[in-house]
């Protein structure tokens, strides 16, 4: 610790340290954050005092990197590559002779869709529950990806093969209603499963606020693609998505002393119809770290309640709320780890 507060050899830090303090310096910045470095490890007292911070950290940062194509920091970002795979492939339309009838081109690209779920979506980094939290809160965001890199801002989602941004299909007119069905439907496929917590076509990338419209649909959005990261500590489930519970408070003008692990106090009966899927196997870790009424008591991925049942009898409370509260590690930290709970239910 001493030594480090003294000096750090860059020479001797992991690969993909070195190339963010690289990438840091050469876009003009002077600091960067990692984690690692900047929060004791091993140390408790300083962990949980950071931990608490990470919404801040993250939210307020000029730019966020994230190392995507390495599976772990041993490895680089700095990958070979083809660089005409990036490219747009242009093609001459021609009639049945072989003729051209007129000076009409084509270009080709593969889908935005396509390439967001292998680059960014189905990438090592994103499937872990921290960077879940780090990658949804930060305002602008550079993703070193395998194929290529990839821009995020609260007004734009860009990569080397759309450098001016993805185009939305929604400007362009449809050869047949089948075609316009079918980007609908993945229209809604990838708001509600990316598994990267960003969504391209609503939330942070194109507003200001993230929690707008159906704010409880974003919220369950959230949550089912939060269960679905892997995380080293289980007992850490909670604190991590605490950035998230923190800027749904700011945005909905919500209390947090109404926030009880994981589910807000007014819709409680509501989450109680949370279940767990298919997809990974679920499980109770045998250390405490939420109530058993939570889906943060469980471990692996969960699917919310639909907010729109599908019986008209679910839209109604069947039972009503009389106690619920929970025992915070630190009364400071409303949103942090929690010890105890309490709760008591009335049959309406």
């Amino acid at each position: 610790m001493v030594d480090l507060l003294r000096h750090i050899s860059i020479t001797e830090l992991p690969t993909t340290y070195r190339e963010g303090i690289s990438v840091t310096l050469a876009l003009g910045f002077s600091y960067v954050w990692i984690d690692s470095l900047c929060i004791i490890q091993d140390d408790e007292q300083d962990w949980a005092k950071e931990a608490a911070m990470m919404k801040d950290v993250f939210e307020h940062c000029s730019i966020n990197l994230s190392a995507t194509a390495a599976p772990d920091s041993s490895q680089s970002n700095f990958s070979h590559r083809d660089p005409t795979s990036i490219l747009l492939l242009e093609a001459d339309t021609l009639n049945r002779r072989g003729k051209r009838p007129g000076q009409s081109k084509f270009w080709f690209a593969r889908s935005w869709v396509d390439l967001r779920q292998e680059d960014i979506a189905h990438s090592p980094l994103h499937s872990r529950a921290w960077v879940f939290q780090e990658a949804s809160l930060a305002r602008r965001r550079i993703d070193l990806a395998r194929s290529q890199m990839w821009w995020h801002c609260q007004q734009h989602w860009a990569c080397e093969t759309h450098p001016s941004g993805v185009w939305s299909p929604e400007d362009y007119e449809w050869e047949t209603e089948e075609s316009q069905q079918y980007y609908n439907m993945c229209k809604r496929r990838d708001n509600y499963n990316a598994s990267s917590g960003m969504s391209l076509l609503s939330g942070p990338i194109t507003s200001h606020t993230w929690f707008e419209g159906d704010y409880r649909r974003d919220w369950l959005g959230n949550i089912h693609r939060y269960s679905n990261c892997d995380i080293t500590k289980t007992k850490d489930r909670l604190i991590a998505f605490s950035g998230i519970a923190q800027r749904y408070a700011q945005d909905q003008g919500r209390n947090l002393n109404e926030y009880l692990a994981g589910i807000w106090r007014q819709e409680l009966p509501h989450y109680l119809l949370f279940r767990a899927t298919h997809e990974k196997p679920t499980y109770r870790p045998d250390e405490y770290r939420a109530p058993s009424w939570s889906w943060i008591s469980l471990e692996g991925p969960v699917r919310p309640p639909s907010t729109k049942p599908s019986n008209p009898l679910l839209s109604w409370s069947m039972c009503k709320v009389v106690t619920a509260k929970v025992i915070h590690q630190s009364e400071r930290y409303k949103a942090g780890e929690v010890k105890g709970a309490l709760s008591n239910y009335g049959v309406v």
